[in-house]
C-alpha cells in the first residue's frame, strides 16, 4: 500500500482490522457512516432498490 502526496508515493505498512483491535459493529458503522467508501450515489441507489424490491417479493410470498 502506497499513501500519496502530490506526486511522491510513499510505502506504508499494511494492517489487519484484528491488529487495530478493532470490532465488527465498530467496522460496520464507520462504513454505514461513511458509505461513499464502498459506492458512489449510483450504485447506492441500485443496492437500495434491490433490497426494497427483495422485501417486497418476501412480502408476497
Amino acid at each position: 500500500m502506497y499513501k500519496i502526496n502530490g506526486y511522491e508515493a510513499e510505502k506504508v505498512e499494511s494492517v489487519t482490522f484484528s491488529s487495530l483491535n478493532l470490532r465488527e459493529n465498530y467496522i460496520e458503522e464507520i462504513l454505514r457512516l461513511n458509505i461513499d467508501m464502498l459506492c458512489d450515489d449510483e450504485e447506492l441507489r441500485f443496492f437500495q432498490n434491490n433490497v426494497s424490491m427483495k422485501r417486497r417479493l418476501f412480502i408476497l410470498f
